[in-house]
């Protein structure tokens, strides 16, 4: 009998050992539904991005959103909440004249509200010293207070001030360096990450471009929304869908900042859904397009004169009348026609929407 020749026997051992795959084979994947911070509108475990220009109330809505995490208090839509803690990290806005009167003044329950302001890191002639946290050095200390406090929300405002050194204009620079394992910080803490983010200066863009810096922004974001100011009413604020990619897009919402009882600055919200696109929202106002918005408003005024009407024959009507549904939407906003959901018997969920005059026009 033949030797068998080491070669001969390597060959076939290997050919009976298979290489091991980093593949994975999705019938091992556990599904899992989303979980919400804000239902329908800011996921857990998620990205979610909030942009707009300076002076829209970012700030003042970000820390109205801590303050009902912190109480559990119900969102501006009805949606139901839980409390729970929230980190903060805030790099425009002191602490003790800034956000903790602000929190005050929305009843926040400041025992379940932490911020990391700083962290303590050694320079290169080892000495300890104290600094502002990065995204891209820091994230296992941030990770770590998330551990040890175990926060549903983490609010970063504004992002970029925790980008040292990253070119924000680069989208695989910041898809690498800084989203990816973001990311993961936030799916492996099952947590809320609200990014605050300003607009570029460029008006010919479309919202969703306008985002500053790079598109990966709005990209690596589950979640990005527009905070904007009313066209016809500066005080107004409006909070409108830019992407939504986790489910049905959302109706858009409205708040003023008024003063309380004791001259504080407080959110206030409105309780019906706005519906009005981004890129409108941002758009210089037409003046060719007044008249037909006025026809659009007598429009509404009419068939909504003997109560509420059912939204698609509104916008069935109004097409025999030559009334596109942006100048209708832009009149139903400056009437501040109601939108009311409606419910049919047997029926789950809502099965569609009316609108209704307010009772002071």
């Amino acid at each position: 009998m033949e030797p068998i020749s080491f070669d001969k026997l390597k060959k076939g051992v290997l050919k009976h050992c298979k290489p091991e795959g980093q593949a994975i084979q999705l019938s091992t994947v556990e599904t899992k539904s989303i979980k919400w911070l804000h239902p329908g509108r800011i996921p857990r475990g998620k990205i979610t991005i909030l942009a707009g220009d300076p002076d829209v109330g970012k700030t003042f809505l970000t820390l109205d959103i801590a303050s009902r995490v912190s109480t559990g208090t119900t969102w501006p839509d009805g949606a139901p909440n839980e409390a729970g803690n929230v980190l903060i990290l805030s790099a425009e806005d002191d602490l003790a004249d800034t956000i903790v009167p602000r929190l005050k003044a929305s009843k926040a329950n400041l025992n379940q509200i932490l911020a990391l302001t700083t962290v303590r890191k050694r320079t290169n002639n080892n000495e300890l010293v104290e600094a502002v946290p990065t995204l891209t050095d820091d994230l296992d200390t941030i990770e770590k207070e998330i551990s040890i406090h175990e926060p549903k929300l983490i609010i970063i405002d504004p992002i970029n001030a925790y980008l040292p050194g990253v070119d924000t204009h680069r989208d695989a620079e910041l898809r690498t360096k800084v989203f990816a394992p973001l990311k993961k910080l936030a799916e492996d803490n099952e947590i809320a990450v609200l990014c605050v983010m300003h607009l570029n200066k460029s008006n010919s863009q479309s919202a969703k471009h306008r985002v500053s810096g790079s598109i990966a922004y709005v990209a690596a974001s589950r979640a990005t929304w527009l905070i904007t100011n009313d066209k016809d009413d500066h005080s107004r604020k409006l909070m409108i869908p830019v992407k939504f990619n986790i489910g049905p897009k959302p109706d858009g919402l409205a708040y003023k900042i008024i003063e309380n009882d004791q001259k504080e600055p407080v959110i206030a919200w409105e309780a019906d859904p706005i519906e009005i696109d981004p890129d409108e929202a941002l758009s210089h106002e037409n003046e060719s397009s007044a008249p037909e918005r006025e026809y659009a408003k007598e429009f509404l005024l009419q068939i909504l004169d003997n109560g509420a009407v059912p939204a698609e024959d509104i916008f069935s009507e109004a097409e025999t009348h030559d009334i596109t549904k942006r100048t209708l939407k832009r009149a139903k906003e400056q009437l501040k026609v109601e939108a009311i959901r409606r419910y049919e018997k047997g029926k789950r969920g809502v099965q569609g929407w009316s609108w209704k005059l307010r009772e002071e026009i």
